[in-house]
């Protein structure tokens, strides 16, 4: 296994099946567009072929104070949004689910996201969760949902780094 890096031309997509077809395409078709364009940034796991078993994306976001969890706002006194990383995307292969690559790709966005909130104001990490039993897997890791947006969940990035 060669490990997580970012998507470029050369990693190969082409028969990537996560079981959704959105998250499908947009490895297929947009992962490397969007990056050139800087919507945001894909990071694959990739094996020694170059091929893409899972990813995850990462770009900026703004929570507003009204969706901030407690944890979030800890410390925060301006009237502002809070500067934050998003992880728009999380996909794994059919064949490497259930054995943690989730899990090591969601840890991988934690550390990238720390990474950067060294030279960018970077407070939390938010995520959309597609239903209600990738919100409970997504609290595993420490995210909380936002009290009137249930799928909305995050973490500030002290939290997550505990956990």
């Amino acid at each position: 296994m060669s490990g997580i890096k970012l998507v470029t031309p050369k990693h190969c997509a082409k028969n990537f099946d996560c079981g959704n077809l959105e998250l499908n395409e947009f490895i297929k078709k947009r992962a490397v567009e969007y990056a050139n364009l800087g919507i945001c940034k894909t990071y694959g796991l990739i094996d020694d072929n170059d091929k893409i078993l899972g990813y995850y994306t990462l770009s900026s976001w703004l929570i507003t104070l009204n969706d901030a969890t407690q944890g979030v706002l800890q410390g925060f006194v301006d009237k502002f949004s809070i500067p934050s990383a998003l992880m728009g995307k999380l996909a794994v292969s059919t064949e490497m689910q259930k054995v943690g690559v989730g899990s090591g790709l969601i840890k991988d966005a934690v550390k990238n996201a720390a990474l950067a909130s060294e030279i960018l104001g970077i407070k939390a990490l938010a995520l959309h969760a597609k239903d209600a039993q990738l919100a409970t897997y997504y609290k595993k890791f420490g995210f909380i949902a936002c009290t009137k947006k249930p799928l909305y969940l995050m973490a500030s990035l002290d939290q997550l780094r505990i956990n």
